[in-house]
């Protein structure tokens, strides 16, 4: 893969690290997915924390870890992906900290191979056709039989060094249910890049 795409790969210790602290570092990286040859990637500019047992909008919250849900009980650098509304994916990956933690993925800026992220989103353009994690999913051809894929030493997807950029924190979106979890500011997300979700 550092041989495809250029830049320093992610190690290990980065993601054995709490995952709220994880989630605001991992701004600004670079998510890189080659398939079949074929090379992806853009700038993460924005991400959640979930940190697993402990966290009420966790999947895995009191410790239910039942069909692919023990995808995050993985290590630390692996991958957790997950449909909602149909077939549309969001791609998390595991962290350290609590039992089943993660980082949920939710949007970046479009880098390398934008005519093909094109034609994985049926020929939608724009700046921000990787804007939500349905739409990232889709554009970088993550699927769901990258569950349990290793990141850091796994040649199909990794995340290596990006630029430093300014990272602001707000609430989560979509977890109402989640009592007073719901609150936290586990959202990080570049300051006024096009590219964060709308809410």
């Amino acid at each position: 893969m550092e041989k495809i795409f250029p830049g320093r790969r992610l190690e290990r210790s980065f993601f054995e690290r709490d995952s709220v602290a994880v989630a605001r570092d991992i701004v600004g990286k670079i998510l890189v997915t080659c398939i079949n040859g074929t090379v992806t990637s853009g700038r993460i500019v924005e991400a959640e924390a979930y940190r697993g047992v402990v966290d009420r909008a966790s999947h895995v919250y009191g410790g239910k870890f039942s069909g692919r849900r023990k995808f995050l009980l993985s290590p630390p650098g692996h991958i957790y992906v997950y449909r909602i509304y149909g077939n549309n994916l969001c791609f998390n990956i595991t962290t350290g900290g609590e039992k089943g933690s993660s980082v949920f993925i939710r949007s970046l800026e479009p880098l390398t191979g934008v005519d093909v992220m094109i034609r994985r989103r049926g020929g939608r353009k724009g700046k921000c056709i990787t804007r939500g994690p349905s739409n990232l999913a889709k554009a970088l051809g993550i699927g769901i039989e990258m569950n349990g894929m290793d990141i850091v030493t796994g040649e199909i997807i990794c995340v290596v060094e990006g630029d430093e950029v300014e990272v602001v924190s707000g609430r989560r979106i979509n977890i109402d249910y989640a009592g007073e979890d719901r609150d936290r500011r586990w959202r990080f997300y570049m300051k006024n890049n096009p590219c964060v979700t709308r809410r």
